[in-house]
């Protein structure tokens, strides 16, 4: 294929999305199975980014299909973010805290972890702590207590809860990077432990 092909198959595939965007993820993984690789991953994010509301479950169907496609770098762009994290806002927070917990940890994974946990977490402090323990994979049980210290300080203004956190991260290399975060809060705020 030349590149004004590619250009083409490229708009067609958006164009398709668009018209499927109505859907949920697994009808238009159905509807476009016999299309090539590449261009399944663009109709999946065109009929992501086209579909509104962004639901948890649309949004988590979706990302799935996605994460099927190994459409890695879509996981990483600021829309899906901003998907996840309208999602959350708008009743899915726990729902969507949970579907994170099943996502593949890969370099492309982290921020969309960490802010699809952020809402649950900063509304459920104290049940969230049974939560995060429960969390089977170690990375994200590590990850979702650094962001458990982050909600602690900079939404609710509580260093002691930030502290039980970071304490409760198992990784001594990601601790450390944590522990940065919060003495970044520590430099703006002024804060000094007794």
């Amino acid at each position: 294929m030349g590149s004004g092909d590619e250009r083409m198959a490229k708009v067609t595939a958006i164009l398709l999305g668009r018209a499927l965007a109505s859907k949920s993820a697994e009808e238009v993984a159905g509807e476009i199975h016999d299309l090539p690789k590449g261009i399944r991953e663009e109709v999946l994010w065109s009929a992501f980014t086209n579909r509104m509301p962004p639901d948890a479950k649309m949004v988590s169907g979706f990302l799935d299909s996605l994460i099927q496609e190994n459409a890695w770098s879509k996981l990483e762009q600021a829309d899906t973010v901003r998907r996840i994290q309208w999602a959350s806002r708008n009743g899915g927070a726990e729902d969507v805290a949970g579907w994170a917990t099943s996502l593949p940890v890969r370099k492309e994974t982290l921020e969309l972890f960490h802010r699809s946990v952020e809402t649950y977490l900063c509304n459920n402090m104290e049940t969230a702590r049974a939560w995060i323990a429960e969390i089977p994979t170690d990375e994200w049980r590590n990850r979702a207590y650094a962001e458990y210290s982050q909600q602690a300080l900079y939404a609710h203004n509580d260093p002691e809860a930030s502290r039980w956190a970071l304490d409760q991260i198992g990784d001594s290399n990601f601790k450390a990077e944590a522990e940065s975060w919060r003495f970044q809060w520590e430099k703006r705020t002024g804060w000094k432990a007794k």
